[in-house]
């Protein structure tokens, strides 16, 4: 009988093993070189668009997009890090070794997915805060405007044809899944800027603007206009622009100038209060 037993168990064992191995293997044949390419093409801003998809990769990202309502159009997930808030998305598991082939990060995250660009119902210009944004190139710094826009409600962030895309892997990771909440739009901003309503002012941050923002009673509605760290705002819209403002060095302040994203969150905050 002990022989028995030692048998059965050994053999339940083998079969455990093997199992797992077979787990393994087909973890290894669960992507394909179609899939990597296909995933590969998303991370370029006119390829998402084209398809309506986006890429966002890491654990805390994905399932913010999840939690916002967002449904992947596919969902992978290392098999050693698999959640049990994943398991309604079909998601697929992948070796650390697979993740890594898929992922464009330098290290493999916990969880990659491929969702729907998101739309939102239009909201009028009199409901609250307009952020412009006129040729902010690096991908970063709109990506954390934009959680910092999320943050304080603003109403939509508007951007000029020359900003980077909000699409691309960096401005979504940047954003923290809150594109999933605020719609992101982009036009020619001096069209824009003439059809604006007259009533509703635009504050134009201006470096050298001999006005202090904080001088300036603002209130919703209103928008708040902003350019690049190295190029400033396009000329061509100030005459449309209702106040010039700045920010101020502080009293023992030094710098050149302050990092784009970081006024964006000081003036979100000033029209928001």
């Amino acid at each position: 009988m002990l022989y028995g037993a030692f048998c059965e168990q050994f053999s339940l064992a083998t079969f455990a093993a093997k199992s797992s191995t077979m787990n393994l293997r087909e973890g290894k044949n669960a992507i394909t070189r179609a899939d990597v390419q296909w995933i590969k093409g998303l991370r370029q801003a006119g390829e998402a668009r084209k398809q309506g998809l986006f890429v966002a990769e890491g654990g805390k990202i994905v399932t913010t997009l999840l939690e916002a309502g967002l449904r992947p159009e596919r969902l992978y997930v290392q098999a050693d890090r698999m959640d049990s808030s994943y398991q309604p998305y079909s998601p697929t598991q992948l070796s650390l070794g697979e993740m890594q082939r898929l992922s464009g990060m330098d290290s493999a995250p916990a969880a990659l997915g491929v969702f729907p660009i998101p739309s939102f119902a239009p909201r009028a210009v009199v409901d609250g805060v307009t952020l412009m944004l006129d040729g902010v190139q690096d991908p970063g710094n709109l990506g954390a405007i934009v959680r910092t826009a999320a943050w304080f409600g603003i109403r939509e962030v508007i951007c000029s044809t020359q900003c980077a895309r909000i699409y691309t892997p960096k401005a979504v990771q940047g954003s923290m899944g809150a594109i999933a909440y605020l719609p992101v739009r982009y036009t020619d901003l001096e069209d824009e800027l003439t059809s604006w309503p007259a009533e509703i002012p635009i504050y134009a941050a201006v470096m050298g603007a001999t006005t202090d923002y904080r001088q300036v009673s603002c209130a919703p509605p209103c928008a708040i206009l902003l350019g690049s760290e190295g190029h400033g705002l396009n000329p061509n819209l100030l005459p449309r622009v209702q106040q010039q403002i700045s920010i101020p060095l502080g009293p023992n302040g030094h710098g050149e100038s302050l990092n784009v994203a970081a006024a964006a969150a000081l003036l979100c905050g000033w029209a928001t209060r």
